[in-house]
């Protein structure tokens, strides 16, 4: 997904780029807008002379044909590929207990909307955990291996955990909040040695 969201943002801001196509009728006129063009780009003056000019002028006349292939007002597209992209980012992160404010002036995010996501990263990663427990608990029952399985959360995770837990305990008159009870049963309910998750 975050793949396609690139490509889909390099294509367009390839795609509404300024860039009109010059349409010429013969390879002498083709070189002379070649010319004039790049010394644009430089920033020169230049004057394209050919036989006829006073009188094309006095008859009027014709603008280059131009023919343009991409439209510069799809860049008010980007914005949103870029927040489509956020959104993904912290849909994947809040999975793994990352809670990302992706708000942006698009749209109104209110603190309630925050704090939901926020505990939902708290609480989902703590089911994740209790369920590998679980199956590791039925591992060990069948094959009673010399020293048990066991799973429990990385590092920053049991900081994360005991920090939650001290805040709560030492606020709030010491009441701890649904998420320090989620992540102290969610701890409680694993091993000490084990693999990390």
């Amino acid at each position: 997904m975050f793949a396609e969201t690139d490509i889909s943002l390099i294509s367009c801001l390839k795609k509404s780029r300024v860039n009109p196509l010059p349409i010429s009728a013969n390879s002498k006129v083709k070189k002379a807008i070649d010319e004039a063009i790049d010394d644009v780009e430089a920033g020169n003056t230049r004057a394209i002379t050919y036989e006829g000019a006073f009188e094309a002028i006095a008859e009027g006349m014709e603008p280059v044909t131009m023919l343009s292939l991409t439209d510069p007002s799809q860049t008010d597209k980007l914005q949103y590929l870029s927040k489509f992209h956020d959104d993904i980012l912290r849909r994947f992160m809040t999975f793994y207990g990352h809670s990302l404010s992706s708000g942006s002036k698009m749209a109104q995010v209110t603190s309630a909307e925050l704090e939901g996501y926020t505990t939902f990263a708290r609480i989902y990663p703590t089911i994740l955990l209790q369920s590998r427990q679980t199956w590791l608990d039925e591992v060990n029952e069948k094959l009673q291996p010399e020293t048990p399985l066991t799973v429990k959360f990385s590092k920053p995770w049991e900081h994360l955990n005991n920090d939650l837990i001290l805040n709560n305990e030492e606020g709030g008159n010491g009441n701890e909040s649904e998420n320090s009870m989620a992540f102290r049963e969610g701890s409680e309910g694993a091993g000490e040695d084990s693999d990390t998750q």
